[in-house]
């Protein structure tokens, strides 16, 4: 038998059904009608001074200081939002096990130099 081919020819696109309309020319802009400039705005003569910038420390949400029974618990809310970004809360024993693999790398490091 012949092989067969790798790529099959696709069909012909059916011929457009209604011809494309003509593009009309954009007519040349006449001086007489050319745009006024806006007037300029009047001086800003108000006698109170502008406000100035809010503290920073009162845009920054302070979270209170972990309690010890907490840490032990770690039932805290999986996110905890703040206004400018969100921290994710990680349980203790993925923390511990982290320690622990640092601990063992640190050993090992220390063997290796020593």
């Amino acid at each position: 038998p012949p092989p067969k081919p790798l790529l099959k020819l696709l069909p012909k696109p059916p011929p457009e059904l209604l011809p494309k309309p003509p593009l009309k020319p954009e007519p040349e802009p006449s001086i007489e009608a050319a745009p006024k400039p806006p007037p300029d705005p009047p001086p800003n003569t108000s006698p109170l001074a502008p406000k100035p910038p809010p503290p920073l420390e009162l845009d920054v949400l302070r979270d209170p200081p972990p309690s010890a029974l907490r840490e032990e618990n770690c039932r805290g809310p999986p996110l905890v939002h703040t206004e400018r970004a969100m921290v994710l809360k990680v349980p203790c024993s993925i923390m511990q096990s982290v320690r622990d693999g640092a601990r063992q790398i640190r050993e090992q490091f220390n063997l290796y130099i020593g």
